[in-house]
Formats: C-alpha cells, structure tokens, sequence
C-alpha cells in the first residue's frame, strides 16, 4: 500500500491494475477500523505505508508467519491468503450478497463472469463499503472478546 494510492476525502485506496491479479484497478472504500490503523502506522520516508526498512515494501512475511503460529498454539495448517476467505466467508454469514463480495475481492468471474461481467459495471462502492464496515466490526468484536452489534441483512422467509 502506498501512501499516493489513498484518498483521505472518501476513504478509498486505489490499487492500480498493475498490482493486481485480474490487470483491472481496484477501489477499495476502507473501514473506519483500517483508516485508524493506517493513520496509525509510523510515517517512515517514502511512500510505502507498511514497510520494514523504509525503502520498499513489507518484507519477512514467512517470519511474521511462524510468529502468528506460535501466537495461535496449536490450530489447523493455514496461509496468509486464508484470511482473505476467511473475509469472504465471514461477510457473506453477515447476509453480504455473494456480489458484493466478488466486487470487494475484485472478482471477474462468479455473478460478473460472461456477458453480466460485460453489462454490469457499478463498482458498487457504497455496499462494498458497508460490507468491510460489517467485517470490520465483527473483527473488532472478536478482538476485544465481545460479539459486535452487527445483526445480518436476509430477507425473512
């Protein structure tokens, strides 16, 4: 993430497509949560807003890995790109639609696959919003041991 990329008017940080899997820029509209945490984060020179020398960005992911692991105890085998589904899976038990989910993971394919993909162009901002503010209060409740108030959106049968 670098500093030039986030937009502090509307909360949006803009991955350009050159970073990303599918060549396509991604918006991605940040929670309260993860705009205090990045405001957080120590202004080291150069762009990058987490870093581990200054110069380019984080690095070391393997080590921070075994530290979690050892944090954690003993758990089932997981990767760091886990926590991406772990995301997907979580918003969608708080009653995200399935593609609201696709548009904040930056998904083609799925609901936007074929000729919907071709037609259906809101990036959706506004839900995908909602969406990581729902995650990120649901973490936030597990962080500090209590369930957040975050009640899920499904129609009543």
């Amino acid at each position: 993430m670098r500093r030039a990329e986030l937009n502090d008017d509307d909360g949006v940080w803009t991955v350009p497509a050159s970073r990303t899997k599918n060549h396509r820029a991604h918006a991605v509209p940040l929670s309260p949560l993860a705009r205090e945490i990045i405001a957080a984060a120590p202004r080291i020179e150069g762009d990058y807003v987490f870093t581990t020398k200054g110069t380019g960005p984080m690095s070391g992911w393997s080590k921070a890995k075994r530290a979690l692991d050892a944090q954690m105890g003993k758990i089932p085998p997981w990767r760091l790109h886990d926590l991406r589904r772990t995301c997907a899976s979580g918003m969608q038990r708080l009653g995200v639609r399935s593609e609201i989910i696709e548009r904040a993971l930056n998904h083609i394919s799925g609901a936007y696959g074929g000729v919907a993909g071709i037609y259906e162009r809101d990036p959706m901002t506004d839900e995908v919003r909602e969406a990581f503010s729902r995650w990120s209060k649901h973490v936030a409740g597990l962080v500090a041991g209590k369930p957040a108030a975050v009640v899920p959106i499904r129609k009543q049968r």
